[in-house]
């Protein structure tokens, strides 16, 4: 005889409602913030960035190409003297949000351009793991058939991918562990400290701040995934048949 699992608590209830709707906010967080990331990439170079080396090298076989064209088809120094001056593209400057400066938004920036071979890939990974993070959860809240199933996939594939970022970005985690502290200490006042030892703390700060975002991401997504294979989770989850019963339940289930 197959023993029945035990019905949920109403803290349990709340846990699981809770740890839904962080998982739905963290999927709408992460489709919006890779969206800007991959914007950054389809547009310009800025012309700041385009001289670095480190950036000019994927435009390199463009700029062989120049010369053949140019000899093949050569203009006359009149129609070059006629020819009214190209304005240059212009780049609208990084704007403070959310708590960043201008200084720190170029950070970032220079920060996308550098590491772009590995940031790219990543961020387009975050893209199609946010938007299912956003459908599992919110089919998970629902109660739909196949909701829960689908969340508990997506919050292993994320736990996953939280780790291997992490791993991958070591590179990008250092370089701005270095650059981040020297701008904010510019306009944070530390007394009895050093410009040195400030610079420290901060970079400490930063790298701590990168190691805590992984640890909630495997806590969030992981015991996500293994509370959503638990038998009791199940049947709280299961709709019953011919209703559309969404999460919470009524206040009787609470009180009981």
């Amino acid at each position: 005889m197959e023993a029945k699992s035990s019905p949920l608590s109403a803290r349990a209830r709340w846990i699981l409602r809770i740890a839904l709707v962080l998982a739905w906010a963290s999927g709408v967080a992460g489709t919006v913030t890779s969206c800007a990331v991959l914007a950054h990439y389809r547009g310009p170079i800025p012309p700041r960035l385009a001289t670095s080396p480190s950036v000019s090298v994927s435009a390199s076989g463009s700029a062989l190409a120049l010369p053949s064209a140019s000899a093949s088809a050569p203009a006359s120094a009149s129609a070059v003297a006629s020819a009214p001056p190209v304005p240059a593209p212009s780049v609208a400057p990084a704007r403070p949000m959310l708590g960043i400066t201008e200084a720190e938004a170029e950070v970032m920036t220079d920060s996308f351009e550098r590491f772009r071979k590995t940031r790219l890939p990543l961020t387009a990974a975050n893209f199609v793991l946010s938007i299912a993070l956003v459908i599992g959860a919110a089919r998970t809240l629902g109660r739909r058939t196949g909701g829960r199933a689908w969340l508990q996939q997506v919050c292993l594939a994320t736990a996953l991918y939280a780790g291997a970022d992490y791993v991958a970005s070591r590179d990008e985690r250092a370089w701005l562990a270095e650059k981040i502290p020297a701008v904010r200490v510019a306009r944070l006042d530390h007394p009895g400290l050093t410009r040195e030892q400030a610079e420290a703390t901060l970079r400490a700060s930063v790298r701590f701040s990168f190691l805590l975002k992984l640890f909630g991401q495997v806590a969030l997504y992981g015991g996500l995934a293994i509370a959503l294979g638990r038998s009791s989770v199940i049947a709280e989850l299961t709709p019953s048949e011919g209703s559309r019963q969404s999460i919470p339940p009524s206040s009787t289930d609470d009180e009981s």
